[in-house]
């Protein structure tokens, strides 16, 4: 498995549990189950370490479980319109270059899931995963994807060289160098199971 796609940190875990339950589960199945379930952990929790029970652990237990429900659900939907209002702002190709870095990474997944993957793991931003901004998972595929998004440079053959483990497809809003085109052959030669293309995108990702 190449690395960063096995990694696994607590931050990567939170995200991508609002990613998978949080968004597109009702908010009454959220708010419901983290308000009965922290009883019942606490329940267990005392069986189990034969703790001695204090008035009022199950009514903090319960407003626990009701605070991180509603907390979630107010990340998902927050989550959900931003992704939707980036998506919106990326019309065309001018548009797209407007993108901050980031956006441009949230337009790329949400493409991907308006596209029919089920699964999209963000792990850009500032907790970076090996160089991989996106996980995509569907189709009985897992894709690793890194985003550039840069107005002035070219691609270099070192960028795409550090992805040489990781490449599946190049695609860029701006011109790749000849070295850097090479860079991908050798890493589809590379790679058995691997499909390499290079492409240079002048319209909008649907």
């Amino acid at each position: 498995m190449p690395p960063g796609l096995g990694r696994a940190t607590i931050s990567h875990w939170i995200d991508d549990y609002i990613e998978e339950v949080a968004v597109g589960t009702s908010w009454w199945v959220l708010v419901g189950g983290f308000g009965l379930g922290m009883p019942l952990l606490a329940g267990l929790a005392g069986l189990a370490f034969r703790l001695r029970y204090a008035p009022g652990t199950y009514g903090i237990a319960l407003f626990v479980g009701l605070a991180v429900g509603f907390g979630l659900v107010l990340i998902a939907r927050e989550r959900v319109r931003y992704r939707a209002q980036a998506f919106d702002r990326s019309g065309d190709l001018a548009a797209l270059r407007k993108l901050t870095w980031r956006d441009f990474e949230i337009v790329v997944g949400e493409a991907l899931r308006r596209d029919g993957y089920p699964i999209v793991k963000e792990r850009g931003g500032f907790i970076p995963d090996d160089g991989i901004d996106l996980i995509v998972e569907g189709y009985r595929k897992r894709i690793a994807i890194q985003c550039k998004h840069w107005r002035a440079w070219t691609i270099s053959a070192p960028r795409v060289r550090e992805q040489r483990e990781l490449i599946c497809h190049v695609q860029t809003t701006r011109w790749l160098t000849r070295d850097s085109e090479r860079s991908a052959s050798l890493a589809h030669r590379g790679l058995e199971a691997s499909r390499c293309k290079v492409e240079r995108s002048d319209r909008r990702m649907s």
